[in-house]
């Protein structure tokens, strides 16, 4: 979490060792929850099979394996395994799907504990005070396109009464803040003016961000 100039990072250890509630994770935990269910050892969704193995371009759960194990000797298996997320939320957004359902409760529970530890460290190191209201904004893939992400992070904030907060979904990609920030040489946010005018240049030249 970035609080003006000051920062706190709980997770970011990695994909593979962190990254809870990610997109990675969510397509990982997807993989899993096919082959489980291929397996007999938890009701399956024949739904999330059939999107799982469309998104893949796959025929059979079978494949599901070989295909794992070759996209890893990519640069950005990462990124193709987190691309399974967008499935899995219109699964459970649009179709109520239990497994797709069951996978989001579960990235939305991790990403409430790492809020929760991130909040908790800000007021122990004097990063943010009880008091008065403190803005946050809301990025990366999953949750700037998953309401019921979001409704979460809202939920959870009220709940445990944890101050007031001007609570807003990102409109641009974090990178644009960067360099926004790069070409600027200030800690204070710039304006949404030079937001969108980096947006739409990273557009004309191909870049989708």
């Amino acid at each position: 979490m970035l609080f003006r100039s000051a920062h706190v990072r709980i997770g970011g250890w990695g994909s593979e060792l962190a990254d809870l509630g990610s997109g990675f994770y969510i397509g990982k935990q997807a993989i899993i929850a096919v082959l489980d269910s291929e397996d007999g050892r938890r009701t399956g969704s024949d739904r999330l099979k059939e999107k799982l193995l469309e998104s893949l371009g796959l025929n059979s759960v079978e494949q599901i394996v070989p295909w794992y194990y070759e996209v890893r000797k990519t640069p950005f298996w990462r990124a193709k395994i987190a691309d399974l997320a967008v499935a899995v939320v219109r699964l459970a957004e649009m179709e109520s799907d239990f497994q797709a359902m069951d996978i989001l409760e579960k990235a939305a529970e991790e990403m409430q504990t790492s809020l929760l530890a991130a909040i908790s460290r800000a007021h122990e190191q004097g990063v943010i005070t009880k008091t008065g209201v403190q803005p946050m904004i809301i990025e990366g893939g999953v949750a700037r396109n998953s309401k019921y992400i979001q409704n979460r992070i809202f939920g959870l904030l009220k709940a445990r009464r944890l101050g007031e907060w001007d609570v807003k979904v990102s409109t641009f990609h974090p990178v644009v803040g960067a360099v926004a920030f790069a070409l600027s040489g200030q800690t204070t946010l710039p304006s949404s003016n030079v937001l969108a005018k980096l947006q739409e240049s990273a557009q004309k030249i191909g870049v989708v961000l």
